[in-house]
């Protein structure tokens, strides 16, 4: 304890990821490019470094560097002396079955956890892209991940020289913490702004103790360390403060016009035909919760956020290019301009190895159909050779496509930091627009097959359209 911070605020958070969840180790085996991190019991973990660097990262976004240097300290800047972190987090432990966080070294694992502790985890695939969007060359490589619905709780600890409920600055922080943890911004691990690491909320139980009392000093006391521990009778629930504005939201609300299939290598075909399907939409099961109960849910058909982001990021390029009258001549080469620059990096982010990097605005949702709005049919094919046009000999193979059974199946949320919006100009943002509206009108496929009709989709745009434009209204 720092003694000059005697109040101390103690916070039991439990999350429950809505989204799949990939924290890599850095490890890379030969067989996955990722390595999801692991406690001692071989389950996936949240560690407490990547909890307080995304809640720095927030509070910096939101209050500026020199609140973040308050809360979470810093070496010293210039003359002034640096100090240590008034903030503590501790990993985050996953629950089991009957959503007890699982804390300390089991000699057994259940049969429900047991799989977690798998050393292959389901993946998804995805190539590397350009700072044009595109492919870029073999850059093929995987993602592991956890999937949507586990709970985790950690605990959340700020140590501070005020228990006031006021508009103190230790008030302040203890809000802006347990804020940033609803904030629509708020994800955990890697590709967040392409789908991954979404978290809700699922409860937070607090209490403050004031380490100059009797009382206080108890209170603290009693607070277990043990995160599989009851919390003490003080404890009360709290909700955290509610968001300020600091994001847009905008959702498509489409129905496919035809069918669709967004697939990938090795998924299991949802059609009991004596012939399985050579191609398959993708599906993911989910954790199901019910009285607290966690149970595994039934395959789900997933359109994952990096093919709405990609499709978007070149139809956008597309506008932006129009818009501003940036075309190619007539006659040059299009090598000359295959690594070129689209400029949309502070919407959809730069990578690139020759910068330093920008983190773009915009952050997408994985969408998943519900149970009875979808069904799938069968189409058989014949390969073509390139060559003479005509069949392949032997080539046949048969497809898989998603149907919906009733309108508004798809439901595609995206997200848009305010603060970074602002630094899109004008004609970026006028581009995004378009393109989502070429999405929702029909012009704008996703998924594979599109030149044989599949994969359009009409509906309509709901949120904040009109923000879009003008982010400062």
């Amino acid at each position: 304890m720092i003694p000059i911070h005697p109040i101390v605020r103690l916070a039991r958070v439990t999350l429950e990821t809505t989204a799949p969840l990939s924290i890599a180790s850095g490890r890379n085996d030969g067989i996955f490019d990722t390595h999801l991190v692991r406690d001692a019991n071989g389950l996936p973990l949240l560690p407490g470094t990547a909890l307080a660097g995304v809640l720095r990262h927030h509070v910096v976004d939101r209050r500026g560097e020199g609140a973040a240097d308050r809360l979470f300290g810093h070496h010293g800047r210039g003359a002034e002396e640096g100090h240590t972190s008034r903030v503590s987090v501790t990993h985050g432990h996953l629950h089991d079955q009957d959503n007890r966080p699982v804390d300390g070294l089991r000699t057994g694992l259940s049969p429900w956890l047991a799989p977690l502790a798998d050393a292959l985890p389901p993946k998804r695939d995805h190539v590397r892209l350009n700072r044009r969007g595109s492919v870029d060359g073999a850059g093929k490589f995987d993602r592991a991940f956890l999937p949507a619905g586990h709970r985790f709780s950690f605990d959340l600890i700020l140590q501070s020289d005020s228990d006031s409920d006021s508009d103190s600055d230790d008030a302040a922080d203890w809000e802006a913490l347990t804020g940033a943890l609803a904030s629509a911004t708020f994800r955990l691990g890697g590709a967040t702004r392409a789908g991954y690491g979404a978290i809700d909320v699922h409860a937070i139980r607090a209490l403050t103790a004031d380490l100059r009392t009797a009382e206080g000093l108890a209170a603290f006391a009693a607070w277990p360390a043990r995160l599989d521990a009851p919390l003490p009778p003080l404890a009360a629930s709290i909700q955290p403060p509610a968001g300020a504005g600091d994001s847009l939201a905008v959702q498509l609300v489409l129905t496919p016009e035809a069918g669709f299939r967004i697939g990938q290598p090795g998924a299991t075909p949802l059609n009991r035909d004596s012939k399985p399907a050579d191609a398959v939409p993708y599906t993911e099961r989910r954790i199901v919760w019910r009285d607290d109960k966690a149970g595994e849910g039934a395959r789900q058909i997933v359109i994952p956020a990096s093919s709405v982001k990609g499709a978007l990021r070149h139809r956008t390029a597309f506008h932006h290019a129009r818009l501003t009258g940036r075309f190619i001549d007539r006659n040059a080469r299009l090598d000359d301009h295959a690594g070129g620059d689209d400029g949309l990096a502070p919407l959809f982010g730069d990578a690139s190895d020759t910068s330093k990097g920008l983190a773009g605005c915009l952050w997408f949702d994985d969408a998943v159909l519900g149970d009875g709005t979808w069904k799938t049919t069968t189409q058989m094919h014949v390969s073509i050779d390139r060559f003479t046009g005509g069949a392949r000999a032997g080539r046949l193979f048969k497809e898989e496509q998603v149907h919906a059974t009733q309108p508004d199946t798809v439901k595609l949320r995206i997200a848009l930091d305010r603060r970074r919006l602002r630094d899109a100009a004008p004609e970026m943002r006028r581009a995004l627009r378009l393109a989502l509206e070429d999405l929702a009108q029909g012009r704008l496929a996703l998924g594979a097959a599109s030149s044989r009709g599949h994969g359009f989709f009409t509906g309509r745009i709901e949120g904040a359209l009109a923000e879009l434009e003008n982010p400062d209204d």
